[in-house]
């Protein structure tokens, strides 16, 4: 089931919190940088496996790496644009479909995504993309509650 709410990402009570990352060793959007300020081992294991693949970055697209931020909390990083900047923003469909099935795989319980995560200034549109969420989650047994500041 998706559920919206008007709340913070940074507030959520979801065992895991969606974060969609580049495979370029930078987490510069606005949510990943609230994520690492809040969850500090968050960017050093998301370097470490970048650093596994600098040679050869472009095999992290698709990747969903979970990373266990607090006793109760992870954070699945979803590989799924190749660089971010101010005037680019592409994210990967290929790669945030393949990334959010694995996530949905492996979960083993309720699951928090920014709203229009991967969309803003970006070539992707967030109806298409909730679309997408939602053919991919149909049989998901946990709620997948998005969220909307």
């Amino acid at each position: 089931m998706i559920i919206i709410k008007d709340d913070s990402i940074l507030n959520s009570k979801e065992s895991i919190i969606v974060n969609n990352t580049t495979i370029n060793g930078r987490m510069d959007s606005k949510i990943s940088m609230d994520l690492r300020n809040k969850y500090q081992s968050l960017f050093k294991d998301y370097f470490i496996l970048y650093q596994q693949y600098k040679s050869d970055n472009k095999q992290l697209l698709g990747l969903c790496q979970l990373i266990k931020v607090d006793e109760n909390k992870y954070v699945a990083n979803l590989f799924t644009q190749k660089f971010y900047s101010r005037h680019y923003k592409k994210t990967n469909y290929n790669a945030f479909i393949k990334a959010f099935t694995r996530l949905l795989n492996i979960s083993k319980g309720d699951i928090a995504i920014p709203y229009s995560i991967a969309c803003k200034k970006n070539s992707i549109t967030w109806d298409k993309l909730l679309n997408i969420i939602e053919l991919l989650s149909k049989d998901f047994k946990y709620n997948i509650v998005i969220y909307k500041l």
